[in-house]
């Protein structure tokens, strides 16, 4: 444990990064705790949820990130890749899943029509399959030997997706 606080300490400009996404995390499960006891049950507060758990794995897996920038975790290169993943995969799923809650709060036609709902899905769904083949073809990221990351030539793809949604 002081191994661990004096790493991050000795690395404070890299893992202030960490910091700020576990502090993030405790707020928003606190939130989601509240949340859950405070309202009375109903569909709308149950996709909130769902939201605010989305929102919970992504800061961890942000939180992940930051401490193996600052070299606060050993890692090998499979796991640093399968973080990325997971990170880009779940930004496109916070962006949609905030998206449903709110097309299901403004009652819009894409909520309530099951075509468009899954063609909804489509962006989200290529996100995360061009997340995965990332690994291998570095369109989103790339990691090279010595464990640097480079933005691949779609980078700016799950961007648009995540935020697109959200707008």
């Amino acid at each position: 444990m002081i191994i661990c606080l004096r790493s991050i300490f000795d690395n404070m400009d890299k893992s202030m990064y960490s910091v700020v996404s576990a502090i993030c995390i405790f707020f928003v499960y606190a939130f989601y705790v509240r949340t859950k006891k405070g309202i009375e049950p109903s569909y709308k507060r149950d996709l909130f949820l769902r939201v605010v758990k989305v929102v919970l794995f992504y800061l961890t897996s942000d939180m992940f990130w930051g401490l193996i920038y600052a070299d606060l975790i050993p890692t090998t290169l499979l796991f640093e890749k399968l973080i990325y993943v997971v990170f880009y995969a779940l930004s496109a799923m916070v962006g949609y899943s905030w998206f449903l809650y709110i097309e299901y709060w403004q009652d819009s036609v894409f909520y309530k029509n099951t075509f468009l709902k899954y063609v909804s899905k489509v962006p989200m769904i290529s996100v995360i399959i061009i997340s995965v083949l990332s690994i291998w073809n570095g369109a989103f990221f790339t990691i090279n030997a010595d464990g640097e990351y480079q933005r691949g030539p779609l980078f700016i793809y799950q961007l648009i997706v995540t935020y697109g949604y959200i707008l």
